[in-house]
């Protein structure tokens, strides 16, 4: 990857070259986007396309959101800068989100998302509460939520989408972190969840593995849409800050956060609109199918789909439907098993079908 000022120019000039071809405003819905990542990645993206792009912004403080909808560069009247309240905390708030974004987009004529940027999400090494929901509180906050939003706002992605160029979907995570997945603890709840750190560290890492099978899932089912699963490295955000249980992991957080205030790059830190201008940089260059993406934005490893190819039932972890794929947990049996999982999860929780997997 080029240094971070020649990441900023080829952003602007990709960005600048699709304003010359495409007719249509486009649009982004972007779960987290008050702050952080989520942020600077909007904020580079309205930058870029000189503000000729449609923004909502969904998340819960409502007049956070409105500051920085009002900061955001636009092109002239007639660009949608939206907020719709959404608790990512709770299944039934984010369904509820959802159709309202959708209600939104197709009152004001524009019902499509080119891009759906999902970065709300949660780190504690100390909390690993069980929600009123009944989920982990990681896999709640990392995951069930993001795996919902991507499957409730898939006809507005396929309504934006053209054979050369996939609406994209991009949830910014956890991508190249290879964890064995534990069948017999789906959801992180079926063992016992003693002490603090071990059910945290599970709940982190299983999000991982479960957003590369979910949106496997999704790309065989939608291969015209591009569903990326990166990993933004460390930023300079709260998300860093260490919160070890007490007493044994207090000189471990007050070193970890006097380094994140006072001296991020000696951890290989960088700043929000940095770490922003990479996934954007992912963002642009992304293929339909399912794709890894690292800290720069840079392919990990990547699989398309043929319309009706379905995900087989291999057993070797790491491949996708006999593709290698570097940095991928799932073998395909076990992408059904999650999926399964997910979508008993989903019905339960909203009394929602969805399409099973076959």
């Amino acid at each position: 990857m080029p240094p971070f000022p020649q990441v900023v120019a080829l952003n602007e000039a990709a960005f600048k070259h699709q304003l010359t071809r495409e007719l249509q405003v486009a649009v982004a819905v972007v779960f987290g986007g008050t702050s952080g990542i989520g942020h600077a990645i909007v904020e580079a993206l309205c930058e870029h396309l000189g503000g000729r792009v449609h923004v909502v912004l969904v998340g819960r403080d409502e007049g956070s959101a409105r500051e920085v909808l009002a900061a955001f560069p636009t092109s002239g009247e007639g660009m949608l800068r939206e907020f719709v309240q959404c608790d990512v905390g709770s299944l039934v708030s984010v369904k509820r989100a959802c159709e309202e974004v959708k209600q939104l987009l197709e009152a004001r004529s524009v019902a499509r998302v080119d891009y759906l940027v999902l970065n709300a999400g949660y780190n504690s090494w100390s909390k690993h509460a069980v929600t009123n929901e009944g989920l982990d509180l990681h896999l709640e906050l990392r995951y069930y939520y993001r795996a919902l939003v991507a499957q409730e706002l898939v006809p507005l992605l396929e309504a934006a989408s053209t054979p050369e160029r996939p609406a994209r979907v991009l949830s910014v995570l956890g991508a190249g972190f290879v964890t064995k997945i534990d069948l017999d603890n789906l959801g992180n709840t079926a063992k016992p969840r003693n002490g603090a750190f071990r059910p945290c560290l599970r709940g982190m890492m299983m999000s991982h593995a479960y957003t590369d099978a979910w949106f496997a899932h999704l790309a065989s089912m939608h291969p015209a849409i591009s569903f990326i699963h990166a990993h933004p490295g460390a930023v300079v955000t709260k998300a860093l800050t260490l919160d070890l249980p007490f007493p044994w992991g207090a000189p471990l957080n007050a070193l970890m956060n006097l380094l994140v205030r006072y001296a991020p790059r000696a951890i290989g830190a960088v700043p929000p609109r940095e770490c922003g201008e990479h996934m954007l940089w992912g963002v642009h260059d992304a293929k339909a199918g399912m794709e890894l993406r690292d800290r720069y934005g840079d392919v990990i490893s990547s699989r398309g789909f043929k319309a009706g190819e379905r995900i087989g039932n291999g057993t070797e972890p790491g491949k996708l439907n006999g593709t290698p794929m570097k940095g991928y947990s799932p073998s395909d049996a076990s992408v059904h098993v999650i999926v399964r999982h997910t979508e008993e999860v989903l019905e339960r929780v909203l009394g929602l079908q969805v399409g099973r997997a076959k």
